[in-house]
């Protein structure tokens, strides 16, 4: 998975956002810290995604992620999209 794109409502404010590598990456990080996976915790991981994608341009956030999602009112994945790798990156593998 490359990107997801989505929208999350946060105190009745909806925001569009798109999740690179980088969001996807500080998900698994705090799921690491937190004894977690997007198995046992699917809905923490799609927020945890949505959180890093809303605030890359200002990371680290001042408020952190267990205080923001409590102001969570809804949230939406569009289907993600795969990007085939070249024959380079998949030599590689």
């Amino acid at each position: 998975m490359i990107k997801m794109t989505g929208r999350v409502t946060v105190d009745g404010v909806e925001q569009e956002f798109t999740a690179g590598p980088a969001a996807y990456s500080l998900w698994e990080a705090y799921a690491a810290r937190n004894k977690m996976d997007i198995e046992t915790a699917p809905m923490t991981g799609m927020m945890y995604v949505a959180y890093a994608a809303v605030h890359k341009d200002s990371w680290p956030p001042q408020e952190g992620f267990d205080k923001w999602r409590f102001r969570v009112d809804d949230i939406d994945m569009d289907e993600s999209e795969d990007v085939v790798p070249t024959k380079t990156a998949s030599l590689a593998q």
